[in-house]
């Protein structure tokens, strides 16, 4: 009897393809196969056995020479479709790494590598050994473990010796250590290599296509014992993974927000859970989720209170900016001059990119805004150029106003890092400057340049905040401290509080105390103050108590769908029409029955749904923040899940949305535990 299996393809489609086995052909489940595809040939994956045998199926035209995927990694990505509402195909691409292609098969060859043993060998303090000891007397089954430790004490030093012990230990071991920035790859690679044997591989979206190929085979052979990457190594087909590491866990550019959407540092956590294997999140400022796992008993909790090698804390000066019409005030030219003087580093902070950002017409008021988005267009100085940061638009800066063609007519507004950069070489001449933001092409290079001490002053956006050690940086200003709070954010306060302390955290790391001048518009704000006074756990406190309050996340779940269109009436009339359905979808709680037999209730008022009108409360729909995007309109609605344990949402949602028969020119984007809310 012909043998059938089921294939997963790397299609935007959520089904797997039966194809027949010839009788000679050994194939098993985790097997990478060559199969045809209407004209064409395609890389799949054996996922598992089917019975079907109604039809006449097509043969499997090739098995590929190797190693089959673990079976956990095939009930991780059904886990990881089921919950975030992911087409099943998409997630092949992302297991093949992009690497696996049909003309390319003869390249899928692996230099057996020789196996080297790890010496990571860290002298660690006595804090640092506790937190190590506690660590490890957890690894040999799931656990989620916070390594909670101020910026600066060796949250670092202390998990790269757990994954020294583990690869001393245990045979072949793989740990993954999951970073929210590329930037940070080569830092830590770098950092590890000075300690170790360079036995271990980047993944990221940075690499060469070669590059890519050969790590993924390295790391499918298990030749490679510390992988380093960014989130999609999360899907990466491991031979013998035994320890997850998710580094900055607090940071939100671990949600990935297009394309496939999902969270890595959640999807980490279920990863962990499925393979038994335990799992350390590392950050000074944990998420609010974090800290209520913790406090709930559910996560391990490791503190390292001092800063490594005996470096202090800094000091937090607060400068008031109501009254003040400078982008620098006195206070903070005065210690950026004193600090440049003594030779040491100055880093500026501003979470706003390009040179001002908004170009307005004195004459008639016009704003110049983007003509595919409804958001202001950024002026940017070194283009030249008027760039839009959500479409990419570009528009060459006029001399004279669209609008009512007045001459010379065009001011700027707001500050950027650009115009920041401009105002401190003007204050300190002949000082030596640099711009650190996503818009640089050259990060590494100038990160370098800076621990060379061949920069002063650092200026730069939030992707300064992230885990950089620069040992002659003993001065942090925060040019505009309330700007992130500026937003109908959920998280806003915690973002802004997380932002702030690890910028603050860049300053005096080593033998100089350093100094952080926060310029704010509110002095008196509960972040203000507990980031002055070195409170965090008193702000988490507060945050926590107003979550609850709120009935928001961590105490609910929510899940976003936004719905898109070119027309803005059809637009509107979808998102109505999917509120109705799913309204009308819910069971009454008052109506249902008791079934003795299946020993449960049974509500009267629909067929098949066990969702009650009291555990989802549906929000909106209203215009999103950014109500006009890419040339279509979007709404939003949200909807907020009492039972947190329930995933009985995300099995209806999809029969809701397509029980609604919506236009082919209407598109519905779920989103599972929003991250932003624009």
């Amino acid at each position: 009897m012909t043998r059938i299996v089921d294939v997963l393809l790397p299609l935007p489609i959520d089904q797997l393809f039966s194809y027949a086995v010839e009788e000679n052909t050994e194939i098993s489940i985790g097997d990478y196969v060559v199969v045809p595809f209407g004209k064409k040939r395609l890389i799949g994956i054996v996922w598992k056995c089917s019975n079907k045998s109604d039809r006449k199926l097509k043969f499997i035209e090739q098995k590929i020479n190797l190693s089959s995927i673990r079976p956990k990694l095939i009930t991780f990505a059904e886990w990881v479709a089921q919950y975030n509402l992911i087409p099943i195909g998409m997630l092949a691409k992302v297991i093949m790494g992009g690497v696996l292609k049909v003309n390319l098969i003869d390249k899928l060859v692996c230099v057996e590598k020789k196996q080297e043993t790890s010496e990571i060998n860290y002298q660690l303090n006595p804090e640092q050994q506790v937190a190590f000891d506690k660590i490890v007397s957890n690894l040999n089954e799931y656990s989620v473990t916070l390594l909670d430790g101020e910026t600066g004490s060796g949250k670092t030093e202390v998990y790269l010796s757990v994954t020294a012990k583990l690869v001393e230990t245990v045979n072949n071991a793989q740990t993954l250590i999951l970073l929210p920035e590329i930037v940070l790859t080569s830092q830590l690679v770098n950092r590890i290599r000075g300690q170790t044997s360079r036995n271990l591989v980047e993944w990221h979206s940075g690499l060469t296509q070669k590059t890519r190929r050969n790590n993924w085979l390295n790391i499918a052979n298990g030749n490679m014992q510390i992988i380093i990457g960014a989130r999609s190594a999360l899907f990466l087909p491991y031979r013998n993974l035994k320890l997850i590491i998710v580094d900055e866990e607090h940071d939100s550019s671990f949600k990935q927000e297009q394309g496939i959407i999902y969270n890595a540092r959640d999807m980490a956590i279920i990863l962990a859970k499925i393979e038994n294997i335990p799992i350390i999140l590392s950050s000074a400022t944990p998420l609010l989720e974090t800290v209520y796992h913790i406090k709930s008993g559910n996560y391990n909790h490791v503190k390292l209170n001092k800063r490594f090698g005996g470096a202090e804390l800094p000091l937090i000066k607060v400068v008031d900016m109501r009254n003040n019409k400078q982008w620098i005030s006195n206070e903070l030219f005065k210690g950026i001059k004193q600090t440049v003087e003594k030779k040491q580093q100055v880093m500026l902070f501003l979470n706003r990119r390009g040179y001002a950002q908004l170009v307005v017409c004195k004459k008639c008021g016009y704003k110049i805004t983007c003509s595919n988005c409804a958001v202001w267009l950024v002026y940017h100085k070194k283009k030249n150029a008027l760039l839009c940061h959500h479409c990419s638009y570009q528009l060459k800066l006029s001399e004279k106003c669209s609008n009512c063609q007045g001459e010379q007519s065009l001011s700027l507004y707001g500050v950027g890092i650009e115009r920041l950069l401009e105002e401190a070489v003007k204050l300190i001449p002949n000082t030596k400057t640099a711009i650190i933001s996503s818009d640089q092409k050259s990060v590494d290079r100038i990160i370098d340049l800076v621990l060379k001490e061949e920069v002063n002053i650092i200026i730069g956006t939030q992707i300064i905040a992230k885990g950089h050690n620069f040992p002659k940086l003993t001065l942090v200003g925060v040019i505009n401290a309330d700007l992130s709070l500026k937003n109908a954010d959920l998280r806003a306060a915690e973002k802004t509080y997380q932002l702030l302390h690890q910028v603050a955290g860049r300053s005096g790391r080593f033998n100089e105390k350093g100094m952080v001048i926060v310029q704010t518009d509110n002095p008196e704000s509960s972040i203000i103050k507990a980031l002055q006074r070195q409170r965090r756990d008193s702000f988490y406190e507060i945050e926590l108590e107003s979550r609850l309050e709120a009935k928001m996340p961590p105490f609910t779940r929510l899940i976003a769908l936004i719905i898109c269109g070119k027309n803005q009436v059809a637009t509107q009339k979808a998102a109505n029409e999917i509120v109705k359905n799913i309204s009308s979808l819910l069971c009454d709680p008052n109506s249902r029955h008791w079934d003795p037999e299946q020993n449960v209730w049974i509500p009267e008022s629909c067929t098949g749904m066990t969702l009650y009108r009291k555990e989802i409360e549906i929000l909106g729909p209203s215009p999103a923040a950014i109500n006009f995007l890419n040339n279509k309109y979007r709404y939003r609605v949200l909807l907020k899940i009492h039972n947190k344990r329930s995933l009985s949402v995300q099995k209806e949602l999809k029969c809701w949305i397509k029980n609604c028969n919506l236009n082919s020119n209407i598109t519905v984007t779920i989103d599972v535990d929003p991250v932003s809310f624009f």
